[in-house]
């Protein structure tokens, strides 16, 4: 029972302490709460109050954004700024920075216009007295302007005179005219019949040029044939042949103008036309043992026809005692390569003691075309030109050439007879075998057992077989 009284009188003063407490603590929030609700209301006081003052501030910045800029302005402080920024840009650029606002620049151009209204008072000050002078000088110039009207007027009738006379000779002139052209149309007609006549003259000299022509190309056939003729003349005989050593002797020497190196070819004994035989071989001169003794020796023959004594040599490069002279036209090929040989053709022809007067270059431009005349012996002609870009050049090079060969009557042979009748053999740097392949390369060589420098001391003529009688002993 004890126990029980005492946990219940535990429980009550638990109670009475936690309603003690609830109760403080109650009453404390209760006067915070009347403490905050009374600043709440002052702070909305405060703030209605600045609400207001923001608005009169407002309505104070629009106020005056209208009454600095006019009626029509926004109100905004940003467009009254931007504005600001502008005129004094435009208008205050000379203003100080301090100074960049409206007062001043107002200041300034009541200033400015102050000044420009004192200058435009002066102006029209100095207009006036010069408006003055000017109406005294016109009321001067009266009498000269009545001396100019006269003058105008007197001007003008003699300008009718002068045009009524003008007129006169205008039609005189046309009437000469007139008369010209008629004369002119006569002469013209004149003339006409005069050129038809003309016409007709120059119609039979080109006929009896013509005619002449013809008798001038028959003509010179029949010079060149007979120049052909002289030609096919052999320069020499060969006196002895030494097959052993592979050297010959000819009768032509120092006095009859050779000169070592020359070569010739070789035709038979018994043939009578040069020109239509065909050449056995050739030769090339070594030494000259007199005035018409020289030695040879052979550069080519064949063991079936053997060079003999008696047989005949000739070359179109030299003639005995005489100097000849050349032309050359078109390409110089002497191997057949497509390549020009001017330069080889021209050292063989001056090795022999012969002259270019005139060649075509490998450019087609003729050089030395003056210096062919009627001493000029031959016009050698040489292939075309392979080159296309080339062709019409060359060929007109060519063309002049052949074209002063036939006024000049000089007779005109292939490259390739003038290297046969000179006795010129290609040299042969490679041996071709096979289908293709050169019996001539591999002919059997002379042996050289004894020199060729000197004539043996007992020299042994060979003697031509029975079917060669004609041949020397």
């Amino acid at each position: 029972m004890a126990r029980e009284n005492q946990g219940l009188q535990i429980s009550l003063i638990v109670f009475v302490t936690l309603a003690v407490i609830l109760g403080a603590t109650t009453w404390l929030f209760y006067q915070k709460a009347s403490e905050m609700e009374k600043k709440a209301t002052e702070l909305k006081e405060l703030q209605e109050k600045a609400s207001n003052a923001a608005q009169a501030k407002d309505a104070e910045v629009v106020d005056m954004c209208k009454f600095i800029l006019g009626p029509g302005a926004s109100g905004k402080f940003e467009d009254a700024k931007k504005q600001l920024e502008q005129d004094m840009q435009k208008y205050g650029g000379a203003l100080n920075a301090e100074k960049q606002f409206y007062s001043p620049l107002v200041e300034k151009l009541a200033g400015i216009l102050a000044e420009k209204n004192a200058e435009l008072k002066a102006k029209n000050d100095e207009i006036a007295k010069w408006d003055l002078k000017y109406k005294e000088r016109e009321a001067s110039k009266d009498p000269q302007i009545k001396n100019f009207r006269d003058s105008s007027e007197k001007a003008a009738q003699e300008l009718a005179s002068a045009k009524q006379d003008f007129d006169a000779r205008r039609e005189e002139i046309k009437k000469i005219a007139a008369d010209t052209e008629a004369k002119l149309a006569t002469t013209r007609k004149e003339a006409t019949a005069e050129i038809e006549k003309k016409k007709e003259d120059i119609g039979k000299l080109e006929k009896a040029l013509a005619t002449t022509k013809d008798s001038l190309e028959q003509r010179t056939t029949v010079i060149n044939d007979l120049k052909r003729t002289i030609v096919d003349v052999p320069d020499a005989d060969i006196r002895w042949v030494n097959q052993r050593s592979g050297l010959v002797w000819i009768n032509v020497g120092r006095a009859d103008g050779l000169q070592p190196l020359m070569t010739f070819a070789v035709f038979p004994a018994d043939i009578s036309d040069l020109s239509k035989g065909a050449r056995k071989g050739t030769i090339e001169v070594t030494q000259l043992l007199g005035d018409h003794m020289a030695e040879a020796r052979i550069t080519d023959d064949t063991i079936t026809d053997p060079i003999m004594p008696g047989d005949k040599v000739d070359t179109s490069l030299w003639n005995p005692g005489e100097q000849l002279h050349f032309a050359l036209a078109g390409v110089m090929d002497v191997n057949g390569d497509g390549r020009s040989d001017l330069e080889l053709v021209k050292n063989l022809i001056t090795m022999n003691n012969g002259v270019v007067d005139s060649y075509e270059d490998d450019q087609g431009r003729v050089q030395g075309l003056s210096e062919m005349s009627i001493n000029t012996r031959y016009l050698v002609l040489g292939g075309e030109h392979k080159q296309e870009a080339k062709v019409k050049q060359i060929a007109e090079g060519q063309a002049k050439m052949i074209d002063r060969a036939k006024e000049l009557g000089v007779q005109s042979i292939s490259l390739q007879e003038l290297l046969q009748r000179m006795g010129y053999k290609s040299p042969v740097s490679t041996k071709a075998t096979g289908t293709d392949a050169d019996s001539s390369q591999y002919r059997a060589k002379p042996k050289s057992a004894e020199p060729r420098t000197k004539l043996p001391d007992q020299f042994q003529p060979r003697q031509p077989s029975a079917e060669r009688s004609g041949a020397a002993s």
